[in-house]
């Protein structure tokens, strides 16, 4: 028995100088958090230091795929006259220390945010200068690694159908042939399955739950880690090579992905595994 699904790889803009997601799928980095109105600048649950946008997912976009799409609930359609967008968020704090206090997944010491919010397209930047300054000064300082630089993904293309790491068969006999075939490709990429390590850490229950309920939960984004944060291939020496578009915090982390509650899909989950 196999659990085949269909993943999609991104398809970059060749344009480097675009810093806003427009009618593009995916806005890694930069300094743009799309916010609602009057919402403030999020913090770290941890250090209060300002968090930094990884990734913004439009699932509004007729060019993130629709197999995305259909899976984000009351996602507002693509050209809304309000000039509104449904987007998948990842926030996170730039301060390394800040991971190894979260990962045990305590409420009051989160450093990140992981989220589905409609927002407008088209943002004032009025009220974030104060924390983008405090952002940018500590990167100056050396206590941080301060924005990423932007890069847009302008839509993705079609991967493998990938079965389930190794590491997780759980009694799934593959062949070596057929798994050759459809291993779970490392970087960044829209659902398929997950590349996981010995370790694991996640949100163990749902918070959307009933007592004794157990929710399943699927991948959705795949961020990668450290080495791989884009999805791009190996040097041809087989060496590994650090991506300028990951965070520090990526390389003591392991593979990071978004997980969603199919039980309750407005419910996603920051999850990461590797072998620490």
């Amino acid at each position: 028995m196999t659990s085949l699904r269909e993943s999609f790889l991104p398809v970059y803009s060749p344009n480097n100088e675009t810093t806003e997601l427009g009618d593009n799928s995916m806005l890694i980095g930069g300094s743009l958090l799309y916010l609602q109105p009057d919402e403030d600048w999020p913090l770290c649950n941890t250090c209060a230091h300002p968090l930094v946008p990884l990734i913004q997912l439009n699932a509004s976009s007729e060019h993130t795929p629709l197999a995305l799409r259909t899976r984000i609930p009351s996602a507002v359609p693509a050209n809304d006259s309000r000039g509104l967008a449904t987007m998948v968020q990842l926030f996170v704090c730039p301060e390394t220390d800040c991971y190894d206090t979260s990962t045990n997944y305590s409420t009051e010491t989160r450093s990140w945010v992981v989220r589905i919010a409609t927002v407008p397209l088209v943002q004032s930047h009025s009220t974030s200068q104060k924390a983008k300054k405090k952002i940018e000064d500590g990167a100056s300082a050396g206590e941080g690694t301060g924005f990423l630089p932007p890069r847009i993904v302008e839509t993705w293309r079609p991967g493998k159908k990938e079965t389930f790491h190794w590491e997780v068969q759980m009694g799934q006999d593959d062949s070596d042939e057929f798994y050759d075939i459809h291993e779970p490709v490392r970087g960044l990429k829209l659902l398929g399955h997950s590349v996981r390590g010995k370790f694991y850490c996640s949100e163990e229950v749902c918070p959307q739950s009933i007592p004794n309920q157990y929710c399943d939960r699927r991948e959705l984004i795949q961020i990668g880690d450290r080495d791989r944060f884009t999805g791009e291939d190996e040097e041809e020496n087989g060496e590994e090579e650090e991506s300028e578009y990951a965070l520090g915090i990526m390389a003591t982390l392991g593979n990071t992905w978004i997980e969603q509650c199919i039980d309750h899909p407005e419910v996603l989950t920051l999850t990461m595994s590797g072998n620490w």
